[in-house]
């Protein structure tokens, strides 16, 4: 549930893990492309003629212990491949997609399964692709009471989007470019789930402020889906891997079998 401007900076975090290895001669990064606590990194390896002798396989096992130290980010790297196994998206080379037409099952299920790969020793760097627990904030309003101030619901979304939506409300020019002037809450009261309760509203009968914790209901003891994904019409959850040190595919295949057959899953 990281945002985009704490995933930016942990994302630098980690571009500098990475660039301190003798053999990465440029590290390229994008962020939010999938949902706002996910980015890509692209690293190109400095050339054998100039002196590197490590594969990208030996590069990434020494770069994993040193990227582990940074909190708060996961970064899973893969040497960039001719032909793909899979055709997805994956933070890791290797996918296992787990369908189900009943969601709840799915989310009780893909924990205890990546759970399980994580104990084969033929799988490394295993990762998940389910954000289903992410913060969340869940408004009630009592219209009653807000239509007793003359305010709409309407007005209520457009005063939250004031506070945290980045609102473009002018834009000013100079002689060599042009800046937009945004309306937003500071960075500080963003984070803050207090912020509804420093949020006040102009009601339109008595020209008074109204705070909106007066007639709205704020639960932030909440969790949402940040991204679903789907195999066909049905929800999934790809698990992703590498395969470690001296295993095949084979053998991962085999491991992984053999694991499934002893959880009972349905």
């Amino acid at each position: 549930d990281a945002s985009f401007k704490s995933m930016n900076a942990r994302m630098v975090a980690l571009a500098d893990v990475v660039r301190s290895d003798p053999d990465i001669s440029a590290v390229g990064m994008t962020g939010g492309q999938n949902t706002v606590n996910t980015g890509n990194f692209f690293i190109a390896l400095r050339p054998k003629e100039e002196g590197r002798t490590a594969t990208a396989d030996e590069i990434i096992a020494r770069l994993r212990p040193k990227l582990a130290k940074v909190e708060g980010a996961n970064l899973f790297l893969q040497a960039g491949q001719d032909i793909n196994v899979g055709g997805r998206l994956s933070r890791t080379q290797y996918q296992y997609t787990l369908t189900d037409a009943n969601l709840a099952e799915l989310n009780d299920w893909a924990p205890r399964v990546l759970e399980r790969f994580r104990q084969l020793p033929q799988l490394a760097d295993v990762a998940s692709d389910q954000q289903n627990s992410a913060a969340a904030a869940m408004l009630t309003i009592d219209r009653a009471r807000a239509s007793s101030f003359g305010i709409t619901p309407a007005l209520i979304d457009a005063t939250i989007y004031d506070a945290i939506g980045q609102r473009q409300v002018a834009q000013y020019f100079t002689q060599i470019n042009s800046y937009h002037v945004v309306l937003e809450a500071t960075p500080q009261l963003q984070d803050d789930p207090r912020l509804f309760d420093k949020l006040y509203l102009t009601s339109p009968i008595t020209g008074e402020q109204v705070p909106l914790s007066s007639f709205v209901k704020i639960d932030t003891n909440r969790t949402a889906y940040l991204s679903i994904g789907h195999q066909g019409q049905f929800p999934a959850v790809t698990i992703s891997f590498n395969l470690a040190q001296g295993a095949s595919l084979g053998d991962a295949v085999e491991a992984i079998n053999k694991a499934l057959a002893g959880m009972g899953r349905p």
